[in-house]
């Protein structure tokens, strides 16, 4: 009889268990692509297993301690997303800036040795894009995932963007060779009087895409 009381208690875990994860995965910013999550959401998705099997296989972690150290969990975990989110010192140290290897043409070798790629490996992701020669790029980046993006010369620079979330996005700006007071007499200039107004603004072929934070 106790083997089966243990079993079921089990078997109760494992329900609430998933149906945590569940939650974790419907609420944050855990759903996309394992290529795009930040480190935030690897680390808490490991902590949040540790704790779980913790709960489900040890007896002696009452209900109650269980839901407390989710709370703590949870409650840490959404600071840092709004850290991350919600400020420029944030999302460099947490998540990340694109590195720039190749602009206007010159190839910056200390840029490829900072992101770890020999010559061969990029001339590889060049391929994948089609490019066979380093005279047909103009701009190219390997982004916060990984993925490498490309700009030949006879296209247009790809869009950056300037405001993310509320945020001014200083790298892009610096890749605009543009500064903050500049983009914030662009933004006065349509009607536009504070930062916080604008959820994002994306500068594309000398042109502003701007979405409200009320549109």
């Amino acid at each position: 009889m106790e083997v089966w009381i243990y079993y079921g208690e089990v078997g109760l875990k494992l329900f609430i268990g998933f149906a945590l994860v569940l939650l974790m995965f419907h609420f944050s910013s855990s759903r996309k692509q394992f290529s795009q999550m930040t480190a935030i959401d690897l680390i808490s998705n490991f902590i949040l297993g540790g704790i779980l099997s913790g709960f489900i296989y040890n007896t002696d972690i009452s209900m109650y301690g269980f839901f407390i150290v989710l709370i703590i969990f949870f409650a840490i975990v959404a600071a840092l997303n709004w850290f991350t989110n919600r400020t420029r010192l944030g999302r460099r140290i947490l998540v990340g800036v694109p590195t720039i290897i190749i602009k206007d043409g010159h190839l910056d070798i200390d840029k490829l040795k900072q992101a770890k790629i020999s010559m061969t490996d990029f001339m590889s992701l060049l391929r994948q894009k089609d490019i066979h020669s380093l005279t047909e790029v103009k701009l190219a980046q390997i982004e916060i995932g990984g993925e490498l993006t490309v700009a030949k010369k006879n296209e247009a620079d790809y869009a950056l963007l300037l405001i993310d979330n509320g945020v001014i996005n200083d790298d892009a700006l610096e890749q605009l060779q543009k500064n903050e007071k500049w983009l914030r007499k662009e933004l006065k200039e349509k009607g536009i009087k504070d930062i916080s107004e604008v959820f994002c603004a994306q500068w594309y072929n000398k042109q502003f895409y701007i979405i409200k934070v009320k549109d």
